[in-house]
């Protein structure tokens, strides 16, 4: 890779390289940008002037982003004469979703950075028994 991240005379941006690990996902590029802003990083910034730190944490963010959203996507196409158009549905599976969730939880630990995944909410359950009318003591 060049380390000046020009190609030609186009520069590589942080917002190409971000919409590149994440292009197999339904990711909006304004999805990408809010990300982008949340950490501070402007999306015309040459990919090569950005820290790989904050490169990697806006992708774990993206990850979190595709993790909680909807798991499946709807589809349409359009079709005039000779022209079409058409746009897939896309589904994360279980297993999917269990991977996005291990690369991103891996990437904020080796940043040193809180998780920001929602967690479930534990439940405690109790049952009641009565007031030990089975114990012998209490009978008297």
């Amino acid at each position: 890779m060049n380390t000046n991240a020009q190609y030609g005379s186009q520069t590589f941006t942080v917002l190409e390289y971000l919409h590149g690990k994440v292009a197999d996902f339904t990711v909006s590029e304004n999805a990408i940008i809010s990300v982008m802003a949340d950490r501070g990083i402007d999306p015309c910034e040459s990919f090569a002037d950005v820290e790989t730190k904050e490169k990697m944490l806006c992708y774990a963010d993206l990850l979190r982003y595709i993790y909680l959203s909807p798991n499946m996507t709807k589809s349409y196409s359009q079709t005039n004469g000779n022209w079409s158009q058409k746009e897939g549905a896309t589904q994360l599976s279980i297993e999917d979703k269990k991977k996005i969730l291990a690369e991103m939880r891996r990437l904020y630990a080796k940043y040193g950075e809180q998780e920001m995944i929602p967690m479930p909410k534990p439940s405690i359950r109790m049952q009641a028994h009565g007031m030990m009318l089975n114990n012998p003591e209490r009978r008297r």
